[in-house]
């Protein structure tokens, strides 16, 4: 069952909601382990949670697909979901606005007047 006890001010629990891993009886990493991964990022969440989101990956797709036992049995996560969640994340990471100022020399319009005037030869009209 997902938890309900989520901080999103808590680093932690931010590496969790960006890695999908918030079922709270079966966590895929400790909270340790996500401290580690933030650290070894330069303090990023952001980071952090990529090279987490990594780790879970490579454990799943490491791991027996499915497995039984008697009666009992499970099969393992599908990959295919996390993946797009990872890219998902890695474009967040190289998509970012910066503000530009732009400053012209522009004093009137009357260039932009000129140039789509009807009187214009070379303007074909709207």
């Amino acid at each position: 069952m997902a938890s309900n006890n989520l901080d999103p001010t808590n680093l932690v629990d931010q590496m969790r909601l960006y890695t999908g891993d918030f079922i709270e009886d079966e966590p895929y990493l400790n909270d340790d382990v996500y401290l580690w991964f933030y650290t070894q990022a330069g303090n990023s969440v952001l980071d952090g949670s990529i090279s987490a989101l990594e780790s879970i990956i490579n454990n799943i797709a490491l791991s027996p697909a499915e497995w039984r036992i008697g009666d009992a049995s499970e099969r393992a996560t599908s990959i295919t979901q996390l993946e797009s969640r990872l890219n998902s994340l890695k474009l967040k990471r190289t998509s970012s606005k910066v503000p530009v100022k732009i400053h012209s020399d522009r004093k009137n319009w009357c260039d932009y007047d000129e140039l789509f005037s009807t009187s214009n030869p070379t303007f074909r009209g709207w």
